[in-house]
């Protein structure tokens, strides 16, 4: 270390540089210099040591760089995907109802279960996004068929027309009808909280101002917004969490 400073860094700070290609191909210089250097006690240097004994032993370099990871756990939904940072990957749907872990780096999304890895999948940074494998999608699988499409749209139109328009619209707007059902029963559990009524009312002003997502049908429930007859005050509260728009805590 005290080589590095006397020889490559010290001498840097009187030199001014203005890109880093410059500083690197400076610090290169020097640090082949120091290394063909003879040591004081000794005629070889250390660029010659390590030809002699170390070179031929070294390993080569894994074909892949290194990548830092972080782990998560999950569990997979009905709709056989799984969160992740405010996206959405699917695994094979036999994994429905199992915890998982997750292995994330800035590229990929590795799911495991057991200690095997059952999927992995282009990491996703825009939110509320959706990653699917068509053959993780079940043909025929008997959880998953007690939410189809077609009876979670049934079940809204039997809270109100704008509930079911509004159910629909979710629906068809996933490359896949299967990524809708977790957010079909979200929108279905805020009647529940907030009445069938209240819930078609904001169905309807939400059908208005292009809402896109049971989120914002909530925020229009919790914000007494239903009734509001000014639309550009919606859009405006919705303008908040509108998906294309990333808050504070998407850059730490």
């Amino acid at each position: 270390m005290y080589i590095v400073e006397c020889q490559i860094l010290a001498p840097l700070r009187n030199m001014i540089f203005t890109s880093l290609d410059e500083i690197n191909a400076e610090i290169k210089k020097r640090l082949s210099a120091a290394n063909s250097q003879l040591f004081q006690k000794m005629k070889t240097s250390r660029l010659e040591l390590f030809e002699q004994l170390d070179k031929e032993i070294l390993k080569r370099l894994p074909p892949a760089r290194y990548q830092y990871a972080t782990w998560n756990k999950a569990t997979i939904n009905v709709d056989y995907h799984f969160v992740f940072e405010d996206c959405h990957y699917s695994v094979p749907y036999q994994y429905i109802g199992k915890k998982i872990e997750v292995r994330a780096t800035n590229k990929s999304i590795e799911s495991f279960h057991d200690n095997q890895r059952i999927a992995t999948h282009v990491r996703s940074h825009k939110k509320y996004s959706f990653a699917t494998a068509p053959d993780h999608m079940p043909k025929n699988h008997q959880e998953y068929a007690k939410f189809s499409p077609n009876r979670l749209h049934n079940w809204a139109a039997s809270i109100g027309e704008n509930t079911g328009k509004f159910m629909q619209y979710m629906i068809s707007s996933r490359a896949f009808q299967q990524q809708a059902c977790r957010a079909c029963l979200g929108l279905l559990r805020l009647a529940k909280h907030y009445g069938a009524m209240r819930l078609d009312k904001a169905c309807y002003k939400a059908l208005l101002v292009g809402a896109t997502r049971y989120q914002q049908v909530e925020s229009i429930l919790k914000n007494n917004l239903e009734g509001v007859q000014v639309q550009s005050k919606i859009k405006d509260m919705l303008l908040i969490t509108h998906e294309n728009i990333c808050d504070q805590d998407y850059y730490q």
